[in-house]
């Protein structure tokens, strides 16, 4: 549908949210992203492990971490942004 929609230069102006992330999850993560991006959609992905949080964030470059977030785990997510913003 995303495609459809920047293909013939439309705006999907909607919300899709895909909860339950895992690392596996990764390379079509980053991919519906870049498409939303593309045509008009926000997308929202979501998980409870910390660690395929990092792997999605590190994927589509990008974090919000809400709730009780360790120091451990708050430094995972956010380390990979940090070093990229500095290049």
């Amino acid at each position: 549908m995303l495609r459809d929609l920047r293909d013939q230069h439309l705006r999907g102006d909607c919300l899709i949210w895909l909860h339950g992330c895992t690392a596996a999850d990764q390379p079509r993560a980053a991919e519906l992203v870049a498409l939303g991006a593309e045509a008009g959609a926000a997308v929202v992905l979501s998980t409870a492990r910390i660690a395929a949080g990092a792997d999605l964030a590190d994927a589509v470059d990008l974090v919000v971490a809400a709730g009780p977030v360790d120091r451990l785990s708050a430094g995972r997510l956010a380390a990979p942004r940090l070093v990229k913003s500095r290049s």
